[in-house]
């Protein structure tokens, strides 16, 4: 008995998903699923009486701004993109690392210069209106 294109085709799938649902059987599917998520989920722990409650106490980041933007602080120059980049505050010279009113000098770039205060930082940029006094 000759058997057609057709009943090859039906032996080939059936044999492909007898395989298919074997291997997942005995737990060694190679098989994906096609309509389960690519990524990895991420795992949100739900919060219970365990977790740790943190209440902030003292001042805010923005407190923490206006205290130090309180001071007077006038970038007179910038002086950006050479080995050792330099900032004129106030008329003085300042560099990176220097410490200026209680805040740490950490950036100078041709925006102005991020001062690191109380763990915060803070970025004053040079002013662009430039007036005779």
């Amino acid at each position: 008995m000759k058997m057609s294109k057709n009943g090859y085709i039906r032996i080939v799938v059936l044999s492909i998903f007898f395989v298919y649902w074997f291997l997942n059987l005995i737990g060694m599917g190679y098989c994906f699923d096609p309509f389960s998520d690519w990524l990895p989920q991420e795992v949100v722990p739900e919060a219970s009486s365990e977790t740790p409650q943190f209440i902030s106490r003292g001042p805010n980041r923005a407190e923490i701004t206006r205290e130090f933007l309180s001071k007077e602080i006038k970038i007179n120059g910038l002086v950006w993109h050479t080995p050792m980049p330099q900032a004129i505050i106030n008329g003085e010279v300042y560099k990176k690392g220097d410490e200026f009113e209680g805040a740490e000098i950490v950036a100078i770039d041709k925006e102005g210069v991020t001062f690191l205060y109380k763990g915060i930082e803070i970025i004053v940029r040079i002013s662009r209106n430039f007036k005779e006094e």
